[in-house]
């Protein structure tokens, strides 16, 4: 299999785009938990105290800064376990830390190729190429992350021409 991997390499910016996306959702939550934490009434006349409220808000805090980290760490592992190849019949994807899986598409049964964007791709000029199949899963399961527009591009007129050939 030749590994189109290295002629279009994931781009480092997705694990910063990953975890900053992570860091948006738990911010958030974090927010909303000490907002609510010190309000008025509520959990709060459970507290009952001003070092009760910033004890429980720093935990909050410390909690966030965990999750970050963890987040970080999660998906540098995720970046570096991230392999994709092909041959003249089949696209091979290989991600995962903790359940891998492996993902085999044949060009024959590929019966739809889009590429994705959400906002913070765009902010980081990344884009991510789909595949879809007669499965129900293939959508969610198999594609490419974290592309630069041009190689996105390249790659997928690559892959139509290998499915053309099939």
């Amino acid at each position: 299999m030749d590994s189109l991997r290295t002629e279009f390499r994931i781009k480092k910016r997705k694990i910063i785009k990953k975890t900053l996306g992570s860091f948006f959702a738990i911010g958030l939550l974090s927010v909303f938990l000490a907002v609510l934490i010190n309000m008025q009434g509520g959990i709060n006349e459970s507290i009952n105290n001003h070092a009760g409220n910033t004890v429980f808000t720093s935990l909050i805090i410390l909690a966030f800064c965990i999750v970050l980290v963890w987040s970080l760490i999660y998906q540098w592992l995720y970046f570096r376990s991230y392999h994709y190849a092909s041959d003249d019949q089949n696209i091979l994807i290989r991600k995962g830390v903790i359940g891998k899986t492996e993902i085999t598409l044949p060009y024959s049964r590929i019966t739809d190729m889009y590429v994705d964007q959400d906002i913070l791709d765009r902010i980081f000029g990344l884009c991510d190429l789909h595949f879809s199949t007669a499965t129900t899963s293939s959508s969610v399961e198999a594609h490419i992350d974290g592309l630069n527009s041009k190689d996105c591009e390249s790659l997928k007129n690559i892959i139509l021409e290998r499915m053309n050939q099939n």
